[in-house]
């Protein structure tokens, strides 16, 4: 369990130099942390929720493009892959050169392949190989 929490800080420690998230207290950091702590737990329905406040809450976050990943991951572990699959989209329209490119270009195929739209997924998987 100490690994988990000594993880934790490191994540935040790094995406706080990394992007210069200002600490207020209750702020940014704190719903980043409570995210990456219920992301170890695998709560996805509360991943969920966290991330949906965080969005509304910090809309000008520096983290805002790994946020909405996570998001759109714990939808797609949810199994909701049309929600997973917008959320995708709207990740790739808000930062359209993130680092998270090519795993949410793969998410969102792998959405589109599980509700068996297999003709949707294949530009995705293309880009995927091509990133």
């Amino acid at each position: 369990m100490k690994s988990h929490s000594f993880s934790r800080i490191i994540a935040l420690t790094v995406l706080a130099s990394r992007f210069s998230v200002p600490v207020q207290a209750g702020d940014t950091l704190a719903d980043l942390d409570n995210i990456l702590r219920l992301r170890e737990h695998r709560r996805n329905p509360d991943i969920i929720r966290a991330c949906e406040s965080f969005l509304e809450s910090h809309q000008k976050s520096a983290v805002d493009a790994t946020v909405r990943f996570y998001h759109a991951k714990a939808l797609f572990d949810s199994k909701k892959y049309p929600a997973s699959i917008a959320a995708v989209g709207e990740l790739l329209a808000k930062h359209p050169a993130t680092d998270l490119l090519e795993v949410s270009v793969m998410l969102r195929g792998e959405g589109y392949r599980m509700l068996r739209k297999y003709e949707e997924s294949i530009p995705d998987f293309r880009r995927a190989r091509e990133l």
